[in-house]
């Protein structure tokens, strides 16, 4: 019988560790998700001071204000969202590179971004070259494309263009905030 009880208060216990860490784990799956989204959003990119310059750009750009009325947030261009892990990870790496260069690169205010803009500015592209332009691709696919609704230029510039060639060679000055020259 007191080998009975104490069979019974192990499985308890156990019973109730493994409870405890469902809840854990769904605490720390629900924060996890929440702090994905809420650092998705532009208006969160944007709140450290330094981009106050690269927030006003952007609001100049297509990508803010178009005829389409669609707007290309921050996280549009700069993650991947081909896969859950691509995104969650490029997002760890940009953020902590960011915070880096903020803390760590003496880039912490914005004369210090003004100052190192283009270098900067070079690393992002190097980023989407790496990628064959994978962001872009994502609302701006060749598959769709209505070249007869281009201009001339465009469509000799892209006809016969495929998902394996990338946009930001050409397209470099189109983006969010170039370097100004």
């Amino acid at each position: 019988m007191a080998d009975e009880r104490a069979g019974n208060r192990g499985v308890a216990a156990v019973l109730g560790f493994v409870a405890i860490g469902i809840v854990i784990g769904l605490i720390v799956a629900a924060g996890s998700a929440t702090m994905v989204e809420v650092t998705n959003k532009t208006e969160y990119c944007v709140s450290c001071h330094i981009y106050d310059d690269l927030y006003e750009d952007y609001k100049q750009t297509a990508h803010y204000s178009n005829t389409t009325g669609f707007k290309a947030g921050c996280v549009d261009c700069h993650l991947p969202f081909d896969n859950w892990w691509n995104m969650v990870t490029t997002k760890a790496d940009h953020g902590i590179g960011a915070m880096w260069k903020y803390y760590i690169g003496g880039v912490n205010t914005p004369e210090d971004l003004a100052e190192r803009r283009e270098e900067l500015a070079d690393s992002v592209f190097e980023w989407f070259q790496e990628t064959n332009s994978k962001t872009c691709k994502s609302c701006h696919s060749p598959q769709r494309w209505n070249l007869d609704e281009q201009s001339s230029r465009a469509q000799q510039a892209h006809d016969g263009l495929d998902e394996d060639d990338g946009c930001i060679g050409c397209h470099r000055q189109d983006a969010a905030h170039p370097p100004t020259d």
